[in-house]
């Protein structure tokens, strides 16, 4: 049944929006390949695809513990094959940027992500609200080039534009703020992908929530609404 009393409608970046998974995915491939390398002249001889399952495993770590610099990654993943020396930070700060560059030139809209925002533009106020990619500015600069903020009345990067990450309310409260729309279950309503950050971050504002299921977390909270599609949003708002 469709709520007519929303006012203000959250949208989470990666992987709700945008599908980055794709992105990431060909940057893994290339760093999974650098890591080959690192590892033979370690005297490893691995393939790249055991490596890449290995960084694939300490990704979803990293995002669950909200460690968002990937310069804090590159280590740690080589730690895991036991390689003691680490990397130099200019060899680390090169992995990184090979990283976004990747990410960047592979990421791409979901199918029905511009069908969704065109329908929803003109009904309500739209705010998008995305962590950062520890690296300031850097998610700003991948929502530019994604095409979409021009949809958006509000756009806040938590981690880059205030001290929290969600899922503190500070971000979801500062935008309501921000529109003149009380924080309620009534007038706002957020949709993301990650139970531990959208929607427990939603819930701690008051906010309605949408879970759009991109990946198995099996972790809680539930979501008042759970959809496989953005078109489905057209059945709730």
């Amino acid at each position: 049944m469709k709520n007519t009393e929303f006012k203000l409608v959250f949208f989470d970046f990666d992987q709700t929006i945008i599908n980055s998974g794709v992105g990431f995915s060909a940057a893994y491939k290339k760093l999974a390949e650098k890591f080959e390398s690192i590892l033979k002249i370690q005297g490893l001889q691995l393939d790249s695809e055991v490596i890449l399952n290995k960084i694939l495993t300490k990704d979803k770590e990293f995002n669950k513990n909200k460690i968002y610099d990937r310069d804090l990654w590159w280590n740690p993943i080589l730690k895991e094959f036991n390689v003691k020396q680490e990397l130099s930070q200019d060899k680390i700060k090169r992995l990184t940027e090979t990283y976004w560059n990747t990410v960047i030139e592979y990421t791409e809209p979901y199918p029905d992500t511009f069908e969704i925002l065109d329908y929803l533009k003109d009904k309500y106020k739209l705010a998008l609200i995305s962590d950062t990619d520890g690296l300031k500015g850097m998610k700003k600069i991948r929502i530019q080039k994604s095409n979409i903020a021009q949809y958006f009345d509000y756009i806040i990067v938590p981690g880059d534009d205030t001290k929290s990450v969600k899922p503190d309310p500070e971000p979801f409260l500062r935008i309501a703020k921000q529109a003149k729309v009380k924080p309620s279950k009534k007038e706002c309503l957020m949709i993301g992908d990650k139970p531990f950050t959208d929607i427990k971050g939603a819930k701690n504002a008051g906010f309605t929530t949408v879970l759009i299921h991109r990946a198995d977390w099996n972790v809680d909270p539930v979501p008042d609404y759970l959809i496989k599609e953005l078109r489905e949003l057209k059945e709730i708002l």
